[in-house]
């Protein structure tokens, strides 16, 4: 095979099998969020908030790569269903600050539990001795996409 039709077979592979992983990782956000009544983009967000203080939106933003707009489409749910609380900044009231509730800290502890469960038990189904070398490539992987976006879209952040 010469190098042309390699690089071919290996880019479509690389599709095929990185579509594969969206794929499943939209399956499990389903199943892992069914129970909280949200969705997996709510449930990512309440994953990077933090426990028992509050988040700028416009830091909550950045933390996760969205637009503004994107951020509070995305709350505004959660706000709802009383598993985060918004407010303006006592200091500043341009900004808008929130925080998780009570319910809130127990949904992202829940979450949580729930993905620790589901990648302990694709750990196993790795060898030991391949599991670092797994992460390696997975992060070696994540870099390249995300310098991959950086040409096409130089707004995108890593």
């Amino acid at each position: 095979m010469d190098k042309d039709s390699f690089q071919l077979l290996f880019a479509e592979t690389l599709q095929r099998l990185t579509n594969d992983l969206v794929r499943y990782a939209g399956l499990l956000d389903r199943v892992c969020t069914e129970n909280l009544n949200i969705t997996g983009s709510q449930g990512y967000t309440l994953l990077a908030m933090p426990d028992g203080e509050s988040i700028s939106m416009n830091d909550l933003s950045l933390k996760m790569k969205l637009a503004g707009s994107t951020m509070t489409r995305t709350v505004d749910p959660l706000v709802k269903k009383g598993l985060v609380d918004r407010y303006p900044d006592a200091e500043d009231r341009r900004v808008v600050r929130v925080h998780l509730t009570d319910d809130g800290i127990r949904a992202k502890r829940q979450l949580h539990e729930t993905l620790q469960w589901f990648f302990s038990s694709v750990m196993e189904a790795i060898p030991e001795g391949e599991r670092a070398q797994v992460i390696q490539s997975l992060e070696r992987l994540n870099g390249a996409i995300m310098n991959a976006l950086q040409c096409c879209f130089p707004s995108t952040e890593p």
